[in-house]
């Protein structure tokens, strides 16, 4: 059993794109006693030269094994935004299944409606032009990326294969969690309430959902409010252990 003197473990899983320094803002106001790692798919920063991934179990079968070098007995939540939201749900829910390593005390899940609510499709088919546009409408894209043609050229097949990944996806319905979630979007991002409190299916617990300002990369701007809440959650389920 776990005590709230344990040091704590964040495995944060990256947003389409997104590298080990995607939640570097995050992370950098860790206090002692808080250890955050981003895990890293294949096709970006220090897995530049490996094949991108398409699909989420692929996705999910490649971050079990990384995540299987920390986890022991160690306390740790799993955190992800956008696409790694949706990876930590079936991270978590693939650890539950092979029950061989401990489950994460619980999920914070930023940017993403509940895995039943179907994905809107078409962004992997948009020319190249509208591809970029419709992402730096979303927010959080960098300037020098939203108007460089070269640097885009770089990061698309990576960009493409994770919107792949996300438009393929086939929720199967299976026993919920027995762990608690934490789930925000921004207020301006297009996510509904029903749409967001319909992750209450997906756990025994009770459901902790709410809006933050922002659009769907609020989480950029909120960073100590996005760490609180992590310890928060976690300082709770000590509390019932």
């Amino acid at each position: 059993m776990c005590s709230s003197t344990d040091p704590l473990l964040i495995l944060a899983l990256p947003y389409a794109g997104g590298s080990r320094h995607a939640y570097r803002a995050i992370e950098r106001l860790s206090p002692n006693g808080l250890t955050w790692r981003t895990l890293e798919l294949p096709g970006r920063g220090n897995r530049q030269c490996e094949p991108c991934l398409q699909t989420i179990p692929t996705m999910v079968n490649d971050l079990l094994a990384q995540a299987s070098r920390y986890i022991d007995t160690q306390p740790y939540l799993l955190f992800g935004h956008s696409l790694g939201a949706l990876l930590v749900y079936e991270l978590a829910r693939q650890i539950s299944r092979e029950a061989r390593l401990p489950m994460p005390l619980g999920l914070v899940i930023t940017g993403r409606a509940a895995p039943t609510v179907g994905y809107k499709r078409g962004l992997g088919q948009l020319s190249s032009p509208a591809f970029w546009a419709t992402l730096d409408g979303y927010g959080g894209l960098p300037a020098e990326l939203a108007t460089c043609p070269d640097l885009q050229a770089f990061y698309e097949p990576t960009m493409r294969a994770d919107i792949q990944a996300l438009e393929s996806y086939q929720h199967q319905p299976t026993a919920p969690l027995t762990i608690p979630l934490l789930v925000r979007a921004g207020d301006t991002e297009g996510i509904s309430r029903t749409d967001l409190v319909a992750w209450q299916t997906e756990t025994t617990c009770p459901l902790d959902a709410g809006f933050m300002p922002g659009n769907h990369f609020f989480i950029l701007n909120h960073p100590a409010e996005l760490l609180h809440q992590c310890r928060r959650l976690a300082m709770s389920t000590y509390a019932v252990a």
